[in-house]
């Protein structure tokens, strides 16, 4: 089994997938979009989009619709 060490941080990473996720997620200045349902980060929007239709079965614009609509009734309700 191959042993991975990250040279920016010493993580260590068993699988070569998995830590080169890691260097481009947070060593490389990827831009990365996290889900607002579950915290999984993600490359890109297109990315999050696969990601909330196919875990979550909606788009990136029914969640923001949402969360914005649920600040709403929060403002609303502190008035």
């Amino acid at each position: 089994m191959t042993v991975l060490q990250c040279n920016f941080c010493n993580e260590i990473y068993y699988d070569e997938i998995e830590y080169d996720n890691h260097l481009q997620l947070d060593h490389n200045k990827v831009r990365v979009f996290n889900c607002k349902i579950c915290g999984e980060k993600c490359r890109g929007t297109s990315v999050l989009d696969k990601h909330l239709q196919y875990t979550h079965g909606t788009t990136h614009w029914d969640v923001n619709l949402a969360q914005r609509n649920s600040y709403r009734k929060i403002k609303e309700a502190l008035k």
